[in-house]
C-alpha cells in the first residue's frame, strides 16, 4: 500500500511538472498539460481524460492573461496546434478559420476555380475529392429580394448538368445553413481500348460526379444578422462496376477479372474515407463574431 501511495504521489509530482497552470474566470484552477489550441479554445490531457476548455471562460495560462493569449492565437494563422496531426487556416481579416489533418494540402491559388478562396485536398495523388471555401458578403439586393436563405439556395441551384439529391437544414455552430447534395444528371465513362485480351472490343469504367454543398449563413436570419456568407464544396467521383460493348462472355470474364485486379474498387473506400475527413473540416469551421 505504502508503495502504491509513493507511485501516485511521484505520479502527480511528475505530471505537475509538465503542466500548466489554466486560471478560469470561475476561480478554479487546473494544472494539466495543454495538448492543442483553437481560436477559441484549449484542449488539455488532465491525468489521461482530454478536457476541452473555451478561452472566454479563462482568466489566465501560467499568469499570462488570456487576452494576450487570444490574440496570439488569432493572429499566427497556422500551426495553431501542438500537435503535429493537425493543421489551421485563418482569415482573420474576414473572421474565418478552420483545422485540417497534415495530410491534406492547400490548393495552389492559380488551380482553384474562379471565385473560391481557399481549397484542399488530399495528397494522395489518385484521389478524386477536393474541398473548396468561397466566402464572401451577400449584397443588399439579394437579401432584400428573398425571404428566406432557401429561396435563395433554390434559386441558384442546381447547376447545370446536375439535379438536387436532397437539401437539408443544418447549423454550424451558431450559424445556419443547408446541405445540398448534387448528382450529375448523367454518368460518365472511362473508356479502355487497348486492352490486348479483348482483341480490340471497348470497355467502359463508368462514373458519377457528385457534390455536398455546405452553405451558411446568418443574413436571413433577424435575430442575429450577419450578411457574412460561407459555401464549402466536396467534389467528389463514385466509380461503378466496369462493363464491355460486347457480348462475348470470355471477354466478360477477362474484364471481370480485371475490375477485381484495378484500384477503381478500393477507390470508392478511400472516397467514402476521405469525404468523411472533409465534412470534419467543415465542422471545425468557425465564424468569430456570430456569437458575441
Amino acid at each position: 500500500m505504502k508503495r502504491i501511495v509513493i507511485m501516485f504521489f511521484y505520479l502527480c509530482f511528475t505530471f505537475s511538472i509538465f503542466a500548466e497552470t489554466i486560471v478560469l474566470k470561475s476561480g478554479r484552477t487546473v494544472e494539466a498539460k495543454i495538448t492543442e489550441k483553437n481560436n477559441d479554445s484549449i484542449k488539455v490531457d488532465f491525468y489521461g481524460t482530454v478536457l476541452t476548455y473555451y478561452l472566454e471562460d479563462i482568466k489566465s495560462i501560467d499568469d499570462k492573461p488570456i487576452n494576450a493569449i487570444d490574440s496570439q492565437l488569432k493572429t499566427s494563422g497556422h500551426n495553431l496546434s501542438l500537435s503535429s496531426n493537425t493543421q489551421f487556416f485563418n482569415d482573420t481579416a474576414f473572421g474565418l478559420s478552420f483545422e485540417y489533418p497534415s495530410h491534406w494540402e492547400i490548393i495552389p491559388k492559380e488551380k482553384l476555380p474562379v471565385g473560391w478562396n481557399i481549397g484542399l485536398r488530399p495528397k494522395e495523388k489518385e484521389s478524386t475529392v477536393d474541398l473548396l471555401f468561397q466566402y464572401n458578403y451577400l449584397p443588399d439586393k439579394t437579401i432584400e429580394k428573398n425571404a428566406s436563405l432557401k429561396d435563395y439556395l433554390t434559386s441558384i441551384y442546381p447547376p447545370k448538368d446536375y439535379v438536387i439529391g436532397s437539401m437539408t437544414g443544418l447549423y454550424l455552430g451558431n450559424v445556419s445553413g443547408y446541405l445540398i447534395k448534387l448528382i450529375s444528371k448523367e454518368k460518365t465513362g472511362t473508356r479502355f481500348t487497348h486492352i490486348e485480351e479483348l482483341q480490340g472490343e471497348n470497355a467502359i469504367l463508368p462514373s458519377l460526379s457528385l457534390a455536398d454543398i455546405y452553405f451558411i449563413t446568418n443574413a436571413f436570419n433577424q435575430q442575429k444578422k450577419d450578411d457574412r456568407f460561407v459555401q464549402a464544396n466536396i467534389n467528389f467521383v463514385e466509380y461503378y462496376d466496369m462493363y464491355p460493348e460486347v457480348e462475348n462472355s470470355r471477354h466478360k470474364e477477362i474484364l471481370h477479372n480485371l475490375e477485381l485486379n484495378t484500384s477503381f474498387k478500393n477507390e470508392n473506400t478511400n472516397t467514402a474515407r476521405y469525404c468523411e475527413e472533409a465534412r470534419k473540416i467543415i465542422n471545425s469551421l468557425r465564424f468569430p463574431g456570430v456569437d458575441n
